[in-house]
């Protein structure tokens, strides 16, 4: 039993990669006494099913289902089950599917054993939390001041009793019998739901959930994000335990990646992933509402003799200042994105082709006469459409890039917004 701290905590480890899979598994092994490990993703599900462990820890990318298909199919049978995922930097595009799956945390490779301890000990806190409130059918101070989390006991209207890092986070010294109390610490909490029209029904419905709440934390002067939960005080019905488990880190760690997911690491503008969210959503949009929008599509004329003659370095600044100077020219509303190495990309709502094809003559003009690192002229040619009734966004995407291929081959530096320009 020596060194097994996570215990009684089951984990499976799905890893397609043989040498990975049995080093892991074997610094797994020194943390609990049940470590199931798996060489592909439907193996994984079938021992899942079987026992049902509280962690899975899984690659992204496995050789029959993806790594998100597998937690999909988890979360059908056990919603609460915690799940890591390892990832690449260069699989970021599925890290906002990861998030909406409920991912605990993210690894990226090479995995850090560190993290993966710190990962594991949330978990494993939080988990035999749970377990305690569960097994245990009433509580003592020593228990609710033991927790992490700020724990209150009340009926909606009344705060019985709450524990030591309650009373310290909102400032309490001792709790008045008026329900005013509660009134005055829910007004902190503009998320929390008005527990004070709670009848039996919603309560138990509240059991079943865990709503994301922000409170301002007085003390360190930021926001601090807080899970919400209800439970059913044991004993006594007219009274329920509402815990609040502070998830700021993870919060930020959840951002973090998805920012990722979407940001041009380089340009700090969208992705052509997200741009291709936001193309599907405007299409939508134009067909709900008669709506108009176009597509600007540019790169930049004869970067590869940049990149040849001052080095990929320039290049990259080159690409910042573009980025800025056409920022600088476009509205808040426009989704600007990096489609690809030098060619850029422009979705202006409620704008017709007439209205696309002057805005790319200015950032045209506007490129032409800007100020760059390498000190020589650069040029972009623009490709333009707009969008059609049944049009799908490889359709408009397809017909911009034909416009941008017809600006290129008679003589770029121009805008392209017809076949005949």
């Amino acid at each position: 039993m020596n060194g097994k701290k996570y215990d009684p905590l089951k984990i499976l480890f799905v890893e397609d990669e043989k040498g990975t899979r049995e080093r892991v598994t074997g610094l797994l092994l020194r943390r609990v006494s049940h470590v199931f490990a798996a060489e592909s993703a439907l193996q994984g599900f079938d021992i899942f099913r079987e026992h049902q462990p509280q962690v899975v820890l899984t690659d992204l990318n496995l050789p029959d289902i993806s790594g998100l298909e597998l937690i999909n199919r988890i979360r059908e049978i056990n919603s609460k089950t915690a799940v890591l995922i390892i990832t690449a930097y260069n699989e970021t595009e599925y890290l906002l599917e990861a998030i909406e799956l409920g991912v605990s945390h993210f690894l990226i490779k090479p995995l850090s054993i560190e993290k993966l301890d710190r990962a594991l000990e949330k978990i494993h806190s939080e988990y035999m939390m749970e377990q305690e409130i569960e097994r245990q059918r009433h509580y003592t101070r020593t228990v609710l001041d033991f927790q992490d989390s700020l724990v209150m006991v009340t009926d909606g209207k009344v705060i019985f009793d709450a524990n030591q890092r309650f009373r310290s986070f909102f400032k309490l010294n001792e709790l008045p019998d008026q329900g005013s109390f509660l009134e005055r610490v829910l007004l902190e909490i503009p998320d929390a739901p008005d527990f004070s029209r709670y009848n039996e029904e919603d309560w138990e419905q509240a059991t079943e959930l865990v709503k994301k709440v922000v409170i301002f934390d007085h003390e360190e002067e930021e926001n601090k994000y807080f899970n919400l939960k209800v439970a059913i005080f044991p004993g006594a019905e007219n009274k329920k335990i509402i815990s609040l488990t502070d998830v700021t880190e993870l919060e930020h760690e959840r951002q973090y990646y998805k920012r990722l997911a979407i940001i041009d690491p380089l340009t700090q503008i969208y992705n052509r992933v997200q741009f291709n969210r936001s193309l599907t959503e405007e299409i939508q949009k134009a067909r709900r509402f008669h709506s108009h929008f176009a597509l600007v599509m540019f790169d930049i004329d004869h970067f590869k003799k940049i990149n040849d003659t001052y080095g990929h370095q320039l290049g990259d600044k080159i690409l910042v200042e573009l980025t800025n100077t056409i920022r600088d020219n476009i509205r808040e509303v426009d989704i600007f994105a990096r489609f690809g190495g030098e060619e850029f990309i422009i979705l202006a709502p409620e704008t017709d082709l007439e209205g696309a094809a002057i805005l790319a003559e200015k950032l045209r003009q506007a490129v032409e006469e800007a100020n760059f690192s390498h000190g020589e002229r650069l040029t972009c040619s623009f490709g333009v459409s707009s969008n059609k009734k049944n049009d799908q966004p490889d359709d408009l995407i397809k017909r911009v890039d034909d416009r941008l291929y017809h600006a290129k081959h008679r003589g770029r530096n121009r805008v392209c917004s017809s076949v005949s320009c």
